[in-house]
């Protein structure tokens, strides 16, 4: 038996899961739409690689969109996002 703040906790967890599921397939698709399946695809990994490996969050995904939306080819994205990273220092 767990007491009803751990049974709510358990709720909220597993709709935070849900929800980030979600968010994560939004974007996919949105890479996918924007850049086409396969690029867009091999974007959103290494975006996801990148987002594990250093200290830059889910702005680094926004920032591609951005930049896709302006005209930037998929494979331009990650090394100027790296390039970046490396001249703000991590700031």
């Amino acid at each position: 038996f767990l007491p009803a703040l751990g049974v709510a906790g358990l709720l909220s967890l597993g709709g935070n899961i849900v929800n980030a599921g979600l968010q994560g397939q939004a974007r996919q698709t949105s890479f996918e739409v924007m850049a086409g399946q396969r690029d867009g695809t091999r974007l959103n990994q290494d975006l996801t690689k990148f987002a594990q490996d250093s200290i830059y969050g889910n702005e680094l995904y926004q920032n591609a969109q951005t930049m896709l939306a302006f005209g930037a080819s998929a494979k331009e994205i990650m090394p100027d996002l790296r390039m970046l990273g490396d001249v703000s220092m991590g700031n």
